[in-house]
């Protein structure tokens, strides 16, 4: 069932199909906890809204990675590229590259959307910020677009189309945003792959993500 891509090897991965499935239930699953979790602190919801859906993907990522465990056993963490020895000086070289780019773009076409943004997140407490965006949000994001669905895409349309319509999930998902604003969510999943492929690694565009998340907390909170 398994198969190796062959641009990228060493990179198993569940069938497409396998992987929707799989997410589907995830998503299921993650909507029964967050309403629970309304139910027993609705406070939570209620106060912080920049971070609900934050608190979500949190849930989806351990409830798929449960299920991807299950299906990988002992091989999950080779399969993702996390036992490989990555450069990391490279790869914070990437992640610096794109968040500047993303800020010149966002000064440019969306900076009334990002500074009611960034007032949105100062209103929340510093750890809440760090825990979401720079270790959940990433965590989450990169595991579902980058590794569940991007993976087994290739060897269905290629590198590029696979990059470009996770890409446009990613983007799609933020729906609650302008729409320069989700070009911009776009133009990172395009790079966040590119990262995934050029270094064979989950943990690549993981990394660049939470960095550049990183930076805009810093950014908010100094």
């Amino acid at each position: 069932m398994n198969k190796t891509i062959n641009s990228s090897p060493n990179i198993t991965y569940f069938s497409l199909s396998q992987s929707i499935i799989t997410l589907f239930i995830s998503v299921m699953i993650s909507f029964l906890c967050v309403f629970a979790a309304f139910i027993i602190w609705p406070d939570f919801l209620e106060t912080n809204d920049a971070y609900s859906g934050a608190l979500i993907f949190s849930i989806l990522i351990i409830t798929v990675s449960l299920l991807h465990y299950k299906k990988f056993k002992s091989d999950t963490l080779k399969v993702m590229g996390i036992t490989k020895k990555l450069p990391y000086r490279d790869i914070f070289t990437y992640s610096l590259i794109i968040v500047i780019c993303a800020e010149i773009f966002s000064q440019i076409f969306i900076s009334d959307f990002a500074v009611k943004s960034n007032e949105s997140i100062a209103k929340t407490e510093l750890w809440e910020a760090i825990i979401f965006s720079v270790v959940l949000a990433p965590i989450a994001e990169e595991f579902i677009f980058r590794q569940l669905l991007f993976v087994p895409m290739i060897s269905k349309i290629g590198v590029v189309l696979a990059t470009i319509l996770t890409s446009l999930i990613w983007a799609s998902i933020h729906y609650d945003y302008p729409v320069m604003a989700q070009f911009s969510i776009f133009g990172a999943g395009l790079a966040y792959s590119y990262l995934r492929v050029k270094y064979k690694s989950i943990l690549a565009p993981l990394i660049a993500h939470a960095v550049h998340n990183g930076i805009q907390i810093y950014l908010i909170f100094s």
